[in-house]
């Protein structure tokens, strides 16, 4: 069903590992300093998901790192947590994040190579799921609700997951063009424009934003039940959200 797409995925993130993992995971504020690199990560956790968790408060055994990349959220749930599965697309990412976590210091992560659709994971098992800057990147909005069904079948009741997903762009009007264009041409105007070509393949640029109700009927469909929606305040308003969500019924807040 998802072939051809589950496959470009993997092949695109693959090749933005071999030439650059850190510059593609975090392209905006990537300076060439691997300490800093995680320390974000950190700083956004403390930001995001510690606010979650003191709002909801889920268990503290497992957590999920879906879309982890080179680790820079599995660390910062490996303090969080007693044990963390990471997975990734890309075997090219998950190996560099195996010679960044190195045993014993980072004994409670284990990182994993996924298809990009499904996950390796007994069903209600996982206390927090967590995806930040990966369904962005998702192809079509069918690969995105695949991994939201996997992430509600992974998810124990009472656990809480926190899916960041596009809702905007900053600049509309040029990717309302990029979407009228087929990947062929898109291609070539990346090439003529001397543009990274690995940032306008369709698995960088990702499906069309999801507005509110798009994103809660997709919940539902997963047997998801939405908490909140949360604007993201590391990206610019209006362009990425948190949605917030339990299953089998509401959360107490605290």
């Amino acid at each position: 069903m998802f072939g051809s797409d589950q496959q470009a995925m993997q092949d695109g993130w693959n090749a933005r590992a071999a030439r650059n993992p850190f510059f593609y995971v975090e392209s905006t504020y990537w300076n060439g300093d691997i300490d800093d690199f995680f320390k974000r990560g950190e700083e956004t956790a403390r930001l995001l998901i510690d606010r979650f968790r003191r709002t909801y408060s889920p268990g503290k055994e497992l957590a999920l790192d879906l879309g982890c990349g080179l680790g820079r959220f599995s660390q910062a749930l490996a303090r969080r947590f007693s044990r963390v599965i990471a997975v990734d697309i890309s075997d090219e990412m998950i190996s560099n994040a195996k010679h960044l976590h190195l045993w014993p210091r980072f004994n409670n992560i284990a990182f994993e190579t996924n298809d990009g659709v499904h996950l390796a994971m007994p069903e209600s098992t996982v206390d927090f799921a967590w995806s930040y800057e990966v369904l962005q990147h998702a192809p079509n909005h069918e690969i995105i609700r695949a991994n939201i069904a996997e992430i509600a079948r992974v998810l124990r009741p009472g656990g809480l997951a926190a899916i960041h997903l596009k809702t905007g762009y900053q600049r509309p009007a040029i990717h309302a063009i990029l979407r009228q264009l087929p990947e062929w041409a898109v291609k070539l105007a990346t090439r003529i424009a001397r543009q990274d070509a690995l940032m306008a393949d369709k698995t960088f640029r990702g499906a069309p934003p999801l507005n509110p109700e798009q994103i809660e009927a997709m919940l539902a469909d997963t047997g998801l039940t939405l908490l909140e929606l949360v604007e993201d305040p590391t990206h610019s308003r209006g362009t990425r959200i948190f949605a917030l969500a339990s299953k089998g019924g509401r959360l107490s807040t605290f």
